[in-house]
């Protein structure tokens, strides 16, 4: 599917499966009818993170027939390599916005977030907290742009 503002992403994470929205040009955009040319990407739904590493190895790099799609191939994603004890994230840093953990926030989606936190905790990664102070005029810019 075309992931502008999350139509794959969002899904993916109501769903439990993996959302993933590459990098701007990485993936053709041929035959995707765009909603807004200048933010759509291809995106990729799968049941895994390997899954995913799979499939945008086999889908990534220059498409002659569209004019967005970049030279040359990425480098793989070394966040994505797999060591022997399960997925390694030592030396990344995940911040968490403050600002989206709204009163309206379900106690079930808190514990999911809180969940997912200490997952990438135990894996290495390091969580910390974050503020994205323009996350209320959010919305208004997107539907603007």
């Amino acid at each position: 599917g075309s992931d502008t503002g999350g139509s794959v992403r969002l899904p993916a994470a109501y769903t439990g499966v993996v959302g993933f929205k590459p990098s701007y040009g990485r993936l053709s955009r041929w035959g995707l009818v765009a909603y807004t040319s200048s933010l759509d990407t291809p995106g990729l739904m799968t049941n895994s993170v390997a899954d995913a590493r799979l499939l945008y190895t086999l889908l990534e790099g220059h498409d002659p027939l569209d004019a967005t799609s970049l030279k040359g191939s990425a480098k793989s994603p070394s966040r994505w390599n797999r060591t022997p004890g399960g997925l390694a994230l030592q030396g990344l840093r995940v911040g968490i916005p403050q600002e989206y953990a709204v009163e309206e926030m379900s106690e079930a989606t808190r514990e999911a977030w809180e969940v997912g936190a200490a997952r990438l905790r135990d894996v290495g990664a390091d969580i910390v907290p974050v503020s994205l102070e323009t996350t209320a005029a959010a919305l208004a810019a997107y539907y603007v742009i």
